[in-house]
Formats: C-alpha cells, structure tokens, sequence
C-alpha cells in the first residue's frame, strides 16, 4: 500500500510538473512577443511557438502512454502467472479440490519407510530408544487455498500437528526455524540423530506444503559442478522450483561433513547471504527466489569452522523428543505460499523489530571482541540478524528470545571461531560482560556457549 501510494502521489507531481512548465513558456513566449517592434520577426515567432507547443504536448503524451504501457504490460505479465502459480488450484492430484465433491479419505503415511539404522535412533523424553514408531493415518482434508493465517497462529498449529505425529517440539525451535527462513536459505539443523531430524523435516514440510528434494551429500564433491553433475536431485529440484514458484521449495542434504560444504555449496552459500545476486545455475537459468536448504549434520557435534559457512548458514538445536502419537491425524488444510511467507515477513520487517537499546548492546559485544582483535561482522550479516529477530518476533516469541537466540546461532559462534585470548588483568571476561548487557538469566539457549568461551579464554591465556 505504501510503494502504491507514493506511485499515486508521483504521478500527481509529474502532471504539476508538466503544467508548469507548460504555462511558463507561454507566458515567455507572450512576454517575447510583446517586446517585438517589427511585425515581419512576429510571422516568424507565432508560428515557432506553435510549433514548440505542439512538440510539447506531444512529448507530454508520448510519455504517459510509454508509462501506461510499461505498467500494462507489467500487470499482464504478472497475470499471466496466475495462469500457473500453484495456491490457485491443489498442490498434487491426491489432494481434494474445495470445488469437487469428495469426501475425506484415511492414508498410511511413509515418512519412516526411507529410514535406516545408519540414521541413528528415535529418543523419547526419558532418553530411550523407541522401536517400532509408526507414523498415524492421515486424514486428508480439502485444501483451503484462499485462507491466511497469521505467522504465530500457524506455529502453534505446526506444534500441534507434530505433537500429534509423535513429536514433541519446543515452540522456540518452531520459531527459529521460520525466523532462519527469513534471515538465509541454508539452514543446518542439528537433533539428537539424523533420523529424528529428516522425521521432523518430513512432518514440518508436508504441514506447510511444500515440495521437498532429498540428497545424500557425498564427499566426493569437491565443486558446485560436482553437485551440478552427479545425476542427483539438484537439477530436478531447481526445474521443479521454477515450475512451482508459488510454492516453497526445500532440498535437504543429509549426513554432510560440514568443513567440505565449502567446496560444493560455496555459490549456495553466496545466494544464501543476499538472494538477489546473480547465482546462475546455467548461462540463462538464475537460482529461483523460492528455495531453501537444510543441512544435517552427519556429527551432530560438529562445530562450523568456516566463517564462510557461519555467514551464510543459521543453525537451528531441534529439541524434539518422540511421544506416543494418535491413531488418526488431520492434515493440514492451510499451506503456505512463497507469496504468503515473503508478504507476511515484509510487514514484520516494518512493524516488528528490536529497539534501540538492544542494538547498542550488541554494538558493546562487537567493540568488546574488537579489544582483543581486529574483527567486524558483515553488514549483510546485521541485516540477517534484523530479518531473524523480526520474525521471531512475528511467530509470537519475546525480544529476550530473539536476542539468546540470535547470540546462541549466529554472534557466539563468529567469537568462538576468532579464538579470543586475555589481554588484561582486568580484562573482565565473557561472564561479566552478558551478566552486565543482558542478564544471565535471561539468556537460556546461550548461557551454555558464554560458559564454554569463558572457559576457553582462561584456557587460551594460560598456554
């Protein structure tokens, strides 16, 4: 409504513009002629300010039909994807149409049946090993393709339906994982095994309604066109985005070595930072807007020693734990769209955002690193802390969340990987320094890593 606004208030000013213009030249033109004494110089200037007005208005009507006709064809453009977007009609034949008359129907669900033993095991709440899981019936509804709902509200009923499905979620891995979709398109999910994180990737993808690519990463990659060219399922994933690009779309790699990412994913890692760039995937074809991609770790406690891949990436601890789930689940009548997503994220972005105060925090956290080295994040890493904090927000969560949050994913790891030493006697440590700016208290999902930096301070002092 804003850019339409301006565009309206534009197009005013430009015909006041033009009038004006208009309007003095004529009074010009008068005042000129009144000036001249010989009648034979009036014959000659009449007919050249005839003329001079008439090239005028001409150039005055060329420009608004070139201006009509851009935004024409702009909007037939536009129109003509209508024609293919996906949200118009349902997303694979199974589904029902709201049109027909169809009744609801009961199928088995085969998330678990591409599962092995290699992917280690599902852990209920106590820590032991579940045998036998078996996903419930689902329940296939309509699919409402013209309701919207708002981010917060579709995080709780993506927990309910996971809580539903045997897994049992906390809220804030729910929220990180939209807020890292909003930040970059890689993201590196981490749970207590490889098979408990595809489990949740597979409910949370369906849930939305999303299409999904499933790859084995290999460390024989050494390249992007190892990647291109191993006649995997990066080519068809990218077709398939094109070819839906009203839907979301994700590609998982599974069981990746996270220091060998550099080599095959290195042009991912730049489109993952700022999407706009021209990441082509062939002389013609740009990497579409409407992917994303997880990353599970094959050690999920690997640390990411890459500064590469900590500004391009966002890690998500997944605490999920597997619960006894229901017989039967409804499936999700609501999927969201690239269109819905990227709408509502834009709004948060204006209305939804961290204050002041807490940016001069991370300002002192910035300045207290450069004491020790010489080391600036980069600004498009601040703008995808802005983005994730926005939308942490938006799916319900609290500002301190936002922030443990943020220091836990993105900051704490960047100052871990400079490998600070003491400078000072009275140098007074990481302890003191977020005791002072945020509390301790209230930083939950960070106070771990404060703890292990601290520790590794001290340590790296004494050597």
């Amino acid at each position: 409504m804003f850019n339409k606004q301006n565009s309206v208030k534009i197009k005013k000013w430009v015909i006041v513009v033009f009038v004006v213009i208009a309007i003095a030249f004529n009074v010009f033109l008068t005042w000129l002629f009144s000036q001249v004494e010989t009648t034979s110089y009036l014959y000659i200037l009449i007919p050249f300010g005839l003329i001079i007005n008439v090239f005028y208005i001409m150039m005055v009507k060329d420009f608004f039909f070139f201006t009509s006709k851009r935004r024409k064809n702009t909007i037939d453009s536009k129109l003509h994807l209508l024609d293919k977007i996906d949200y118009l009609k349902p997303i694979s034949d199974e589904l029902i149409d709201l049109n027909s008359n169809g009744v609801s129907s009961e199928i088995e669900q085969d998330s678990l049946s591409n599962l092995n033993s290699s992917d280690g095991d599902l852990l209920d709440e106590e820590g032991n090993i579940v045998e036998n899981f078996k996903l419930p019936r689902l329940l296939k509804r309509p699919i409402n393709h013209r309701k919207t709902i708002q981010l917060s509200q579709y995080c709780d009923k993506l927990r309910s339906y996971l809580l539903d499905n045997g897994l049992k979620i906390d809220k804030k891995s729910i929220r990180e994982v939209f807020s890292s979709m909003a930040a970059t398109r890689m993201i590196i999910l981490r749970s207590p095994s490889v098979k408990m994180t595809r489990l949740f990737i597979d409910l949370f993808t369906d849930f939305i309604g999303s299409k999904h690519t499933y790859e084995v990463a290999s460390n024989q990659w050494r390249s992007y066109r190892d990647l291109r060219s191993n006649g995997g399922g990066f080519n068809p994933f990218i077709e398939d985005a094109y070819q839906n690009k009203a839907l979301i779309n994700f590609m998982t790699f599974s069981k990746t070595n996270l220091t060998h990412l550099d080599k095959y994913l290195s042009e991912i890692m730049d489109f993952s930072v700022d999407p706009a760039l021209s990441n082509y995937l062939n002389e013609n074809n740009k990497l579409p807007n409407n992917i994303w991609f997880f990353i599970i770790p094959s050690d999920i406690n690997e640390s990411i020693t890459s500064r590469k891949l900590l500004e391009s990436s966002f890690t998500v601890d997944l605490d999920i734990k597997i619960i006894e789930p229901k017989e039967v689940v409804e499936q999700n009548d609501i999927i969201l769209t690239y269109q819905s997503l990227t709408e509502q994220l834009n709004e948060a972005y204006e209305t939804q955002y961290l204050e002041e105060d807490q940016w001069k925090k991370l300002d002192q956290i910035e300045s207290y690193v450069n004491n020790h080295i010489d080391y600036k994040l980069d600004n498009r890493v601040f703008r995808q802390l802005e983005r994730y904090t926005s939308t942490y927000i938006l799916c319900g969560g609290e500002i301190s969340e936002s922030v443990d949050s943020i220091l836990a994913s993105k900051i704490l790891p960047f100052v871990e990987l400079l490998n600070i030493t003491k400078t000072e006697e009275d140098d007074q440590g990481f302890f003191t320094l977020f005791e002072n700016l945020f509390g301790l208290e209230n930083l939950v999902k960070s106070k771990k890593q404060i703890k292990h930096l601290e520790d590794k301070f001290h340590s790296n002092n004494e050597v």
